[in-house]
């Protein structure tokens, strides 16, 4: 979503659930790392642990986009969503440090934002 709205001026606000701010490769680590959400994988700690030494060469980064976005952003995340890395996406937004971003975190939120 973000590269989309960064192509059009036309963007009131942005609603974004369980995507991440991390380049495609990281995601795709964490992700064989969590198993694809199957349950198999390693927990999400251990694969965010993982996760901190990666270095794979990184694919398409939405970093430069999102430090650019201008339009107000509600971004929803949950603890439990085994298939995206969340805690090192929301680091990289709360580096990022701006007034324009909402995070709601759902406490037992899955990867298909269920909170039950």
């Amino acid at each position: 979503m973000p590269l989309a709205t960064s192509m059009t001026k036309n963007v009131d606000f942005i609603v974004i659930g369980e995507r991440v701010t991390v380049c495609a490769v990281e995601e795709d680590f964490h992700s064989i790392l969590a198993g694809y959400g199957s349950g198999n994988g390693l927990s999400i700690k251990l694969a965010d642990e993982r996760l901190n030494s990666f270095m794979g060469v990184e694919g398409f980064d939405p970093r430069p986009i999102l430090k650019n976005m201008e339009s107000p952003i509600l971004w929803f995340f949950g603890t439990k969503d085994d298939v995206i890395p969340v805690n090192a996406s929301m680091e990289v937004l709360d580096k990022m440090n701006k007034n324009n971003l909402e995070i709601i975190l759902l406490p037992i939120g899955d990867h298909n934002v269920k909170n039950y």
